[in-house]
């Protein structure tokens, strides 16, 4: 071992391969953490353009006598579905009778699997009705060190137009 390392000493290769495997690690896993943390970013973002998009079609009365499995097939059919995995959305829309009423938080049992299939989680009201859209998904992370996967959450509240 000491011959080793006085040959490591000697080259000068062989002190940049030592100082690169000492860098490396850090390195390699800053970068991952970076372009993780921008992945989940962007589908945020792109989460909420969606959301945006589907509540324009409650607001103006084109989803007010469908179903929540119309509304998340309808949600579903996004062209920037290709980030999520359809089953994994869990949608609640409510009307409220102010925007001090409204709660963004929605309802739990919506967004528990167990029970969303149960709750009553859409009911898009009538007319001119404050709406509260909320959508959850639990999006996946590559390696963490904290917990497996992060609540991805768009929240769209409006009011619906006299149609």
């Amino acid at each position: 071992m000491p011959r080793l390392l006085a040959r490591l000493r000697a080259d000068e290769g062989g002190a940049t391969t030592v100082e690169f495997a000492f860098v490396a690690l850090p390195f390699f896993g800053l970068l991952f953490a970076i372009v993780q943390t921008s992945l989940v970013m962007f589908a945020g973002q792109v989460l909420q353009a969606m959301v945006a998009d589907i509540s324009r079609k409650i607001m103006t009365g084109q989803l007010v006598n469908k179903t929540r499995a119309d509304f998340k097939k309808e949600l579903c059919a996004s062209p920037n579905m290709f980030l999520f995995d359809c089953e994994k959305l869990f949608v609640q829309v409510q009307w409220s009778g102010s925007f001090s009423d409204a709660d963004p938080k929605g309802n739990p049992e919506c967004f528990d699997p167990a029970k969303a299939e149960k709750a009553d989680c859409y009911n898009p009201g009538t007319a001119s009705q404050i709406v509260v859209v909320r959508v959850d998904y639990e999006w996946p992370f590559g390696i963490s060190l904290l917990d497996d996967n992060k609540k991805l959450v768009a929240v769209s509240a409006f009011r619906s137009e006299p149609y």
